[in-house]
């Protein structure tokens, strides 16, 4: 059958939701009866045939919707997909021949005369003359060509049943998936299911000890798990976002992925406690400290463990994601087409990018080195194992990080996948893992056109994951062409940080009190360890309000029993029947007088009636049965109940007084952090109360005190820290070298184990412990010195270059000073005397004493020399008119600027001029004129009096500090052993590089002062042109740019020798 000529005015188009129209023409002879469509695919595979259509009546219409009906599976691929375009499209045509009559003269026509009469198909087998032949146009095609293309791919939160099939009530797969709804990631239905029940036994029990009716059934069933998670789900606060935005708002199930790198995502995962073992009279937070503490060697795999608790007790967070496939219309608008899609590859990863550290604290006036330790360990090749920047928790310390196939570990590998998609395969040489598009339009066909995978990130808090799905053509015999016919289809997430969270259930008072802005606080400082402390939902309760007189008659009788008997004889003075708001005791009498053995006796008590100590087996402690009790009246009901809660007490004054009057001498206090996350606080403790609220908490959650306290395990703190949130301030007065440690002024950070500790990270790990060994450059000390009023002189960036090389290898103390318009030069001599290296961004010139004024500088030329002093106005704007035409007229050549400037500009011994460098600190932008000056002559006198200079290094990152020689000379005449400043106009583009390479050199180097010159030569040989040059005892090193490009070379100089002040321009 012939094949019509015809036309297609789409070149692609997205099948199922659009319809291809073709036009054809009519034949050249016979009558038409009926077209058929055929369409081949890129194999010219036979994929579609239309049925006939009936063309008596006229030309029928011919359209393609995309569908196939030729050897395919209609279930499976009912539509043209990218994977096998392009398409041929061909109209198959039936055609009748007419029918036709011989031709004959008419009757009344002579035949006489007349050429014989020929029939037109005669006439067509004639050849045509060649310039008509010429004029016709080609023959149409008869064949059209039509692609499917991907438009793009975009990552969207999945449902966590995404097969949609109701499950049986009762059944492992059932509580699976409201576990999972829950956030107690219990892995995928199926997987219980089949009876691998790890993963939902540790959902389960973490749900129940947080169910306030589970929690007190000891072996509950099936049914009581359904009734509770049905009663969680159906409570306002029962299912708390697993996945949010940096604001904790939820990403809501098929919602696409937010992209960037701001402001990342969250995945939480719950922040537990420690477990009390009453049987065995301990606890997990006293069995992980050592019995010699820091005496001997301390057999750490011996001990509890909070990595390996936390481990034993949690599961990876799960988090499901679906890459959603589109294609592009036919005007290459984004359409949804999910049934043309086709089973395309959809290849995963997920980027580990490093953690910005400048939310850790760093605060050297109050010894706060929490990002420097951070930074020692993720920086540490323990960590980064790639030397890639990434900064994600290493599989030894609790993490999932891995030097080998990496790119495997935050997915779920395991056979009962993210259902319905399938089994992600693994592909090392790619470093992805990949599941196909799903196609199975019967089964599930809301998920068609999509592929799905778990994410499951670490436990660790502050590990961070940027997703990417990507399609790919691998492994088909086409995926050349459809690699050159489709667009790059990719889609990357923003970072998904892992964060802990944890509420604060309840906070009694014993009596309340107004806690201001103490939640605030006490949120930021867990912040920095990625632990959102949540105070939302906080149940403020007075303590009558929780308990009853029975509970407290209970508890006296308990103390009584296992703690101190001294109750008994109290009870003639003490109201021991009634709970009162006010106090935890209340006297009969508040005006009768107390003898000495009945104040002695209310010292023993209350030294008793909070304690820890448990002294019997199974049996609580006096403070741990009255927090049960809190419990068991708070935790109730279907709500999240789980979380802390903290008893707040204050004693009334007369008690207080009658304490005081005792043998004892004093009050006595208790303050604790517990275990299943309860602690008790003394309101009358003489501190900050955010401080002992979170203090508390940090015993909660397995940190040990640190400085001024006991139970100190020194292994478990940086100390090279003195600000640790789980010191005691300076009650005593012993530490005066810690001013911030006064009662009333102690605010602390976390240090920075006590940080990696929180976000679950083994800081006992051998290898860890080995980073606290002292080195040579956590001897050192470091001080940035700059002038905070001009902020074009960039010297937040240079800062940010110093103190990251610093603190990357050092713990010493890394001080950051400014003036801002104020500059003095005691203090600034104070400082500068206090440091081993010492680095300086100001303005700088070059001073004439003579005459108490700055000089004037070159404009024109590079390097920019001074030209004259400014007491002589004509003769400086004489100098720089005679710059301006010198380069004009030479194209800068060397030769005639080094002559000028050697007959013409001002010199260090110019006759009647005392010239010096001076350091310059603004107080107008607008008139330098203002600005307060530092001279030679006040440092120098500064010197003879004894202030002391810079240890090691002083880098003066300044124009023309190292012009004249005498600036540095005096620095190192007081014993610094280096001194580099320029002898030129410094730009900041210039400054700023320079100071960056040189100092990652020192860095690579660990700031051994050998590596000083290397460092130099370096940055130097990179940034010749404002001439740096490098004093030291020896002689001096100078470099000049030897070619205008940047070429450098490098002249020794003695500290007498003319050839230093020698000008020096590049050739061009």
């Amino acid at each position: 059958m012939p094949y019509l000529p015809l036309r297609c005015d789409w070149t692609h188009f997205a099948p199922s939701q659009e319809t291809l129209a073709v036009t054809y023409d009519p034949p050249d002879a016979g009558r038409l009866v009926s077209v058929r469509l055929e369409v081949r695919d890129h194999a010219n595979v036979l994929v579609y045939r239309s049925d006939a259509l009936d063309c008596q009546g006229g030309p029928a219409a011919v359209t393609w919707t995309g569908a196939l009906n030729v050897g395919n599976d209609a279930v499976q691929e009912p539509f043209a997909t990218p994977l096998r375009a392009p398409y041929t499209l061909q109209v198959d045509a039936v055609i009748e021949p007419e029918a036709r009559e011989g031709l004959r003269q008419p009757e009344d026509l002579p035949n006489t005369g007349l050429d014989p009469v020929m029939a037109c198909e005669a006439r067509r087998d004639q050849s045509l003359p060649e310039e008509e032949a010429r004029a016709l146009p080609p023959p149409p095609p008869t064949t059209a060509r039509v692609d499917v293309l991907y438009h793009s791919v975009e990552v969207v939160r999945g449902p966590w049943l995404a097969t949609g099939e109701a499950l049986t009530r009762g059944t492992h797969a059932s509580i699976c998936h409201k576990l999972n709804q829950l956030g107690y990631y219990a892995g995928p239905p199926a997987r219980a299911a089949a009876g691998t029940t790890d993963l939902l036994d540790k959902a389960k029990e973490r749900f129940r000890r947080n169910h306030g009716d589970l929690r007190i059934i000891a072996a509950p069933t099936n049914a009581n798990f359904e009734d509770a998670l049905d009663g969680a789900l159906g409570h306002a606060h029962g299912a708390l976002p697993t996945l949010t935005d940096d604001q904790s708002a939820p990403i809501a199930e098929g919602t696409a992925i937010p992209q960037g790198n701001n402001d990342p995502l969250r995945v939480y995962v719950e922040a537990v406690g420690f477990d009390e073992d009453l049987a065995n009279q301990t606890d997990e937070f006293l069995r992980q400290i050592p019995p010699n503490r820091s005496r001997g060697a301390i057999n750490w795999s011996a001990l509890h463990n909070k990595t390996a608790s936390e481990a034993a007790k949690l599961n990876r967070p799960l988090v499901p994601l679906e890459a959603v496939i589109y294609l592009k219309g036919h005007d290459d608008r984004r359409v949804a087409a999910p049934r043309a899609v086709g089973e395309v590859r959809v290849d995963w990863s997920a980027d580990e990018p490093g953690e910005d550290l400048s939310h850790l604290p760093l605060n050297d006036r109050v010894h706060t080195g929490t990002r420097t330790y951070v930074g020692r360990v993720l920086r540490s090749n323990h960590v980064d194992l790639h030397h890639d920047g990434g900064t994600n928790c290493p599989a030894a310390y609790g993490g999932i990080r891995t030097a080998a196939n990496n790119f495997r570990n935050p997915f779920w590998r395991e056979p009962q996948p993210y259902a319905p998609h399938a089994v992600p395969t693994e592909d090392a040489a790619a470093a992805t893992i990949w599941v196909p598009a799903y196609t199975n339009d019967g089964a599930h066909p809301n998920r068609v056109g999509r592929a799905g995978v778990y994410l499951q990130p670490s436990l660790i808090a502050g590990d961070r994951y940027k997703v990417r799905a990507r399609l790919s053509y691998q492994g088909r015999p086409n995926a050349m062409a459809l690699e050159a016919a489709n667009p790059v289809c990719q889609y990357e997430t923003k970072p998904i940080v892992v964060w802990r969270r944890v509420e604060v259930f309840g906070v009694v008072g014993w009596p309340l009190r107004n806690h201001g802005a103490l939640p605030a606080k006490c949120q930021a400082r867990y912040a920095e360890s990625f632990l959102r402390v949540d105070f939302s939902r906080t149940r403020y309760q007075a303590i009558t309000a929780v308990l009853t007189h029975q509970d407290y008659v209970d508890w006296l009788a308990h103390i009584e029993v296992h703690a101190t008997p001294v109750i008994g004889p109290l009870r003639a003075v003490l109201d021991a029947t009634t709970l009162h708001d006010a106090c935890p005791i209340v006297l009969r009498n508040p005006n009768a007088a107390l003898s000495s053995g009945q104040k002695n006796n209310l010292y023993f008590f209350t030294n008793n009636m909070f304690s820890e100590l448990v002294s019997a087996p199974n049996v609580p402690s006096a403070g741990g049965f009255l927090l049960d009790r809190i419990a068991q009246r708070m935790r109730t009901g279907h709500a999240p109940c789980g979380g802390i809660i903290m008893l707040e007490y204050k004693l009334s004054d007369d008690i207080k007084e009658a304490l005081r009057t005792s043998d004892g001498g004093d009050v006595p206090t208790t303050s604790n952090g517990n275990g299943a996350l309860m602690g008790i606080i003394d309101q009358d403790v003489n501190a900050n109360a955010d401080f002992v609220f979170t203090h508390e908490v940090g015993h909660c959650f397995w940190l040990t005190h640190h400085e001024a306290a006991s139970g100190v395990v020194p292994q478990h703190h940086d100390q090279f820290d003195h600000n640790c949130m789980m010191s005691y301030p300076d009650w005593d007065g012993r530490r005066p070298q810690y001013p911030h440690q006064a009662p009333a002024t102690f605010d602390p950070h976390f240090c920075g184990k006590c940080n990696l500790k929180l976000r679950g990270w083994d800081i006992t790990h051998a290898d860890i412990l080995a980073l606290d060994q002292p080195t040579f450059p956590d001897q050192l000390s470091a001080l940035f010195y700059y002038d905070r009023a001009d902020p074009g002189l960039r010297w937040d960036v240079e800062l940010a270059h110093v103190q990251d090389a610093f603190t990357r290898v050092s713990r010493g103390l890394f001080r950051e000073r400014f003036f801002d318009r104020n500059a003095d030069f005691d203090t600034w001599m104070t400082d500068l005397g206090n440091c081993d290296i010492y680095h300086h961004v100001t303005h700088g010139n070059v001073r004439c004493a003579k005459h108490k004024v700055r000089v004037a500088s070159m404009g024109t030329a590079v390097p920019r020399y001074p030209t004259w002093c400014r007491n002589d106005g004509a003769k400086v704007n004489r100098l720089s008119a005679e710059e301006r035409d010198l380069c004009t007229r030479t194209g800068f050549a060397p030769a005639p600027l080094t002559e000028w400037a050697k007959s013409s500009l001002i010199t260090p011994k110019t006759y009647w001029h005392d010239l010096s460098s001076v350091i310059q600190w603004t107080v107008d932008l607008n008139d330098s004129s203002q600005d307060i000056e530092f001279t030679y002559e006040q440092l120098q006198q500064a010197f003879k009096q004894g202030r002391k200079a810079p240890r090691l290094l002083a880098f003066f990152s300044s124009c023309l500090l190292g012009w004249e020689r005498r600036f540095a000379e005096l620095f190192i005449s007081r014993g610094t052993p280096y001194v580099i400043a320029f002898r030129s106009r410094y730009q900041t583009t210039q400054a700023l590089p320079f100071s960056q390479r040189f100092y990652r050199v020192l860095r690579d180097n660990d700031f051994a002062p050998d590596a000083i010159q290397r460092a130099f030569m370096t940055a130097a040989g990179d940034h010749p042109h404002a001439e740096p040059c490098l004093f030291t005892a020896q002689g001096i090193t100078r470099c000049s740019a030897a070619t205008r490009g940047g070429q450098a070379a490098f002249q020794g100089c003695d500290w007498s020798s003319d050839a230093f002040d020698a000008p020096r321009f590049p050739n061009p």
